[in-house]
């Protein structure tokens, strides 16, 4: 088995830094690899993670976003643990899913 680890794209993770509120939350961002079985003409993704946990203990609340991009073999896209209707968002609205519902 060929397992081809990914780090998390440094933009990606400056553009979500400078844009939340992080004195209210835990931040944790997790690589992705690229999984390929010998003799076999599939591959997995294990998409990167970011873990927003707020701060608060009353109640905590926390969101959890899987993200694909190029690295892993499609545009950028993220995918959210459902909030509502949303399970698909842009990296703008992710910044906003969590500052307005993570952040409180």
């Amino acid at each position: 088995m060929n397992i081809t680890r990914k780090n998390f794209p440094l933009a990606l993770k400056d553009k979500v830094l400078e844009n939340v509120n992080k004195r209210k939350l835990n931040i944790t961002f997790l690589n992705g690899a690229i999984i390929e079985p010998k003799n076999a003409n599939i591959r997995f993704i294990e998409p990167y993670k970011i873990i927003f946990k707020s701060k608060s203990s009353t109640p905590t609340k926390y969101l959890i976003a899987l993200v694909f991009d190029e690295e892993l073999g499609s545009s950028l896209t993220i995918f959210i643990n459902e909030i509502g209707d949303t399970n698909k968002c842009s990296i703008t609205k992710l910044i906003k899913i969590v500052n307005e519902n993570i952040c409180l």
